[in-house]
């Protein structure tokens, strides 16, 4: 009954949050996966990552306090940004969760030429270029933080992500594995493993991907798995990963003319999705 509730709860907040960041439903996403499984900390621990980005956000905050309490833990209200002393910053960090991104820019920016000294604003500089798909931006302000706060594994993990848009995919594997480094955890390999794709090599990205699907069950993760099947000529299981990638994410057709070419190269029943 609780993972029942818990995962109606999360779905809503999915679909309650249509307007995040990337990053934002990037972690949701891994969240409600571990919450489908029972496995609530380390849904919680996904949750907060999102709060660390949108912390004044009452749809995540509420998640957080349901978790709270099937875990039998009081609720805890989250830190906020504010509680920082640099004004411009507090006002930037309001306007990118706001995605107000013009006026978030223009608040870090002044904070950076009155304090740059003060390296949050250039990460958040950086998360809201990246969030705007300004990606060379976003890398231009990353490395600059990144040599004030060496081990961010976070900044490091932004950058490879940022680099593999810039289609810089042996930085972006060289940023991913420092990050990885400093703080293993699954989104940094579900990370490594789709630059690995991207870079062409299947078989190392397969190893990878396979072993995150056993804990995290998303769209992403099954797309590029059956990717690497499809591309090492493993047809069979491509039909299977795509079918279960399309049943968590029917909308993105990207994957149909490699999911269609693999059912008829595996000789498969045709399924009973609809492949378009």
């Amino acid at each position: 009954m609780k993972r029942i509730f818990l995962t109606a709860v999360i779905m809503a907040l999915g679909i309650g949050i249509a307007h995040a960041g990337a990053l934002t439903e990037d972690y949701i996403d891994i969240a409600s996966s571990y919450a489908k499984d029972g496995k609530y900390s380390q849904a919680l621990g996904y949750i907060n990552k999102a709060l660390a980005l949108e912390p004044q956000n009452s749809r995540l905050l509420e998640m957080k306090n349901d978790l709270s309490k099937i875990m039998g833990q009081p609720s805890i209200n989250f830190p906020s940004q504010a509680s920082s002393s640099d004004v411009n910053y507090i006002e930037a960090e309001n306007a990118r969760i706001a995605k107000d991104y013009n006026k978030a820019i223009s608040f870090y920016k002044k904070g950076i030429s009155e304090n740059p000294q003060f390296a949050p604003n250039y990460l958040g500089l950086a998360i809201t270029y990246y969030e705007m798909k300004n990606f060379q931006d976003a890398k231009y302000n990353l490395d600059y933080y990144l040599t004030k706060e060496r081990n961010s594994d976070f900044a490091l993990m932004l950058r490879a992500k940022t680099n593999l848009n810039l289609n810089n995919t042996q930085y972006a594997l060289d940023d991913i594995r420092a990050a990885n480094a400093l703080n293993t955890n699954l989104e940094y390999k579900l990370t490594e493993g789709i630059i690995l794709t991207e870079a062409g090599r299947y078989k190392e990205a397969r190893e990878i991907l396979n072993k995150v699907s056993l804990e995290i069950h998303t769209y992403i993760v099954f797309k590029y798995l059956g990717t690497c099947d499809y591309k090492l000529g493993d047809y069979k299981k491509a039909v299977l990963n795509f079918e279960r990638a399309i049943l968590l994410f029917e909308d993105d057709k990207t994957i149909l003319p490699m999911y269609n070419d693999a059912k008829r190269r595996s000789n498969s029943p045709l399924s009973t999705l609809n492949a378009g």
